[in-house]
């Protein structure tokens, strides 16, 4: 049953594919929305008008939340009322020391971390400046990610080259 804070929404969901091929029916799932999982709108207005002078950025919302992008590359993480930049290794040790902390959620087997993206810096949000600073590292940060990503995707994908036999 799909509920909504505990109240029923629907108790079967059925989705045709193309040509009535596919039957897909959805029965048990469970999905319960907190306002703690609801994004700021408040707070994406704040941080769309604070790195605007960076440039275009598009937001899209995802899982309650949303995410922001720069050329395609995600670089922040905006799940309710936080705020994540993207890290890397080069980056991460600046956050940590601001005290920042790594994003994490919770799942049924536990809390998940994703070490790739840290909370910005509370002092950041009033100092609009040093923020698209950090927003342009992080920027950065996501755009070599995405570089690395393509680089290992093309390499898995290239054919060896063999040696020819006489």
């Amino acid at each position: 049953m799909v509920s909504f804070h505990g109240e029923p929404l629907i108790s079967l969901v059925s989705m045709l594919a193309p040509r009535n091929r596919l039957r897909l029916e959805l029965d048990c799932l469970e999905f319960t929305a907190s306002p703690a999982m609801a994004l700021n709108e408040n707070l994406l207005a704040s941080i769309e008008e604070m790195i605007a002078p960076i440039g275009p950025i598009s937001v899209r919302r995802m899982f309650g939340g949303a995410g922001l992008f720069a050329d395609g590359a995600m670089f922040a993480l905006i799940p309710g009322d936080g705020l994540y930049f993207k890290v890397d290794d080069a980056t991460r040790a600046a956050y940590l020391a601001e005290g920042a902390q790594p994003f994490r959620y919770e799942t049924k087997a536990g809390t998940r971390e994703i070490a790739s993206f840290c909370s910005v810096p509370e002092r950041l949000y009033d100092e609009p400046e040093e923020f698209r600073q950090w927003a342009k590292t992080a920027i950065a940060v996501a755009r070599r990610s995405d570089l690395a990503k393509a680089h290992k995707a093309a390499n898995r994908n290239r054919k060896p080259i063999l040696p020819k036999t006489t």
